[in-house]
């Protein structure tokens, strides 16, 4: 094994290239408020919820026997509609984060726009509104 000499001091050593990928996945743009990540996710585990649901149905329906039924309504029934409950819940928390995120947004603006009008000195008037006699 050889080592490589090291570089003269005149000249800059040269730095190896590390390939890196074409696109990083940014986890952080898609967990912003304004992304819809979530809903989309939550779309999705909807419609697998009510496939695994209708999938649990059609065996149920096949089958004439009660014990034998059992088993798909458990595991069927029971996936499907928590693939459901948990899509909605995750489309309601996208909305609502979108929604305070908002909300959030237009009472900054209105807080600078209040700051910005209490710097400015308001304008003297000549008439004033008490009439006294």
């Amino acid at each position: 094994m050889t080592v490589p000499p090291a570089p003269e001091p005149d000249q800059p050593a040269t730095r190896l290239r590390v390939p890196t990928r074409a696109r990083p996945v940014r986890a952080a743009s898609w967990l912003a408020p304004t992304s819809p990540a979530l809903v989309y996710t939550g779309v999705a585990l909807i419609v697998a919820g009510f496939a695994v649901l209708a999938f649990a149905w059609s065996r149920v329906a096949g089958t004439a026997i009660v014990s034998l039924q059992l088993p798909y309504v458990v595991s069927g029934g029971f996936a499907g509609l928590g693939l459901v409950i948990v899509g909605v819940l995750l489309m309601y928390l996208a909305v609502k984060r979108r929604d305070a995120w908002q909300r959030e947004r237009r009472l900054d603006a209105l807080a600078a726009a209040l700051e910005g009008r209490a710097e400015r000195p308001e304008p003297a008037s000549d008439t004033s509104d008490d009439t006294s006699e």
